[in-house]
């Protein structure tokens, strides 16, 4: 079997894209199954003895979970409006350019009199972001795919939302440490407030016009949304209260809904509901994320360590990316009381 083969329907797949000759879910799953037995070798059974590097299943799960994670990611049209994403492996650049963007003084002049400050243009900033290694167990995921007791689109659910969750509270936590003394921000933008009216509006306006008059949104959670509050109430926003729990617009400004999340392995939500966030549109984005964009499976045989006395080995899944946060343009940051 062609490894490109397999790798081509995966990728349909997951892009939702398949091939007219396959007709459903299902027939999709079964063919893809049908193709990873064949490169096993024709077996159901991932053992310690046919599932190592250098075996085609080995080394085409290790090329297809970044995939994964990528189309994962950047069809979260939440995040993307937050994040500058680069992908190493999809030629993206490993750096980062911010431009500098100091506010120039215009001045008065009189003719025949050029006697006005000098003033430089800033040249920018370029800068790179570390990346670290994190990983998951997928194993026992993959062989209960080749078994035929989960089909490949919840296996790849399964790989991906484990490592997209992780990706997640990384890109949460650093906006949570966020305060007005950091670099770039200041008390008129890292605001604690009361949640009246006039507080969040002022916040809007200083975002905008740091931004040039650009247009600006407000993020937050549903709970965060829902506690706007407007001296005004039209029948079209008390009808997006009721279809959607939330204002879709405060003072004509539009609100975004930040879907919540659990904080891996727990019950607990991961994003606070008593912030907002206000960003300009068309700004620089604040959150840089790189991606190696290549994935590691690693065994315990890698580090040296034996077999289990049951015969068992665990595999571990990693992949490469690193989070970081610059506020070369203003953003609102609004949490209430």
């Amino acid at each position: 079997m062609d490894r490109n083969e397999i790798l081509t329907l995966a990728k349909d797949m997951i892009r939702g894209t398949c091939p007219a000759e396959f007709d459903n879910e299902k027939t999709n799953s079964q063919a893809l199954r049908d193709m990873f037995i064949e490169a096993n070798g024709g077996s159901k059974e991932l053992s310690i003895k046919n599932f190592y590097r250098g075996n085609a299943c080995f080394d085409i799960i290790e090329e297809l979970i970044p995939l994964i994670v990528y189309e994962g990611f950047t069809g979260n049209e939440f995040w993307m409006n937050l994040v500058e994403y680069r992908n190493i492996a999809l030629g993206d650049e490993l750096t980062f350019f911010t431009p500098d963007k100091a506010d120039f003084i215009v001045s008065d002049l009189s003719y025949g009199t050029a006697g006005i400050r000098r003033q430089r243009l800033g040249k920018g900033q370029r800068y790179t972001i570390d990346t670290s290694l994190k990983g998951i167990k997928v194993y026992d995921e993959f062989k209960r795919f080749l078994a035929g007791r989960v089909d490949f689109n919840s296996f790849v659910d399964a790989v991906a939302q484990a490592m997209l969750q992780r990706l997640y509270e990384d890109i949460y936590n650093a906006l949570k440490g966020v305060t007005e003394s950091t670099r770039g921000l200041s008390s008129t933008y890292v605001v604690n407030g009361t949640h009246t009216e006039e507080e969040l509006l002022d916040l809007c306006e200083h975002v905008s016009a740091a931004n040039n008059g650009a247009k600006v949104i407000i993020l937050g959670t549903k709970k965060a949304l829902r506690s706007l509050k407007m001296e005004t109430i039209s029948d079209s926003a008390k009808e997006d209260k009721y279809n959607m729990g939330f204002f879709g617009k405060f003072n004509g400004i539009d609100t975004v809904f930040m879907p919540q999340r659990h904080k891996a392995g727990t019950d607990t939500f991961l994003y606070d509901d008593d912030k907002l966030y206000v960003i300009a549109v068309g700004a620089d984005k604040p959150i840089k994320v790189v991606d190696a964009g290549e994935g590691y499976i690693f065994d315990q045989r890698d580090a040296g360590t034996p077999v289990t006395g049951d015969l068992t080995i665990n595999y571990t899944y990693a992949q490469e990316y690193g989070v970081a946060l610059v506020f070369a343009s203003k953003m609102g940051f609004y949490t209430t009381a």
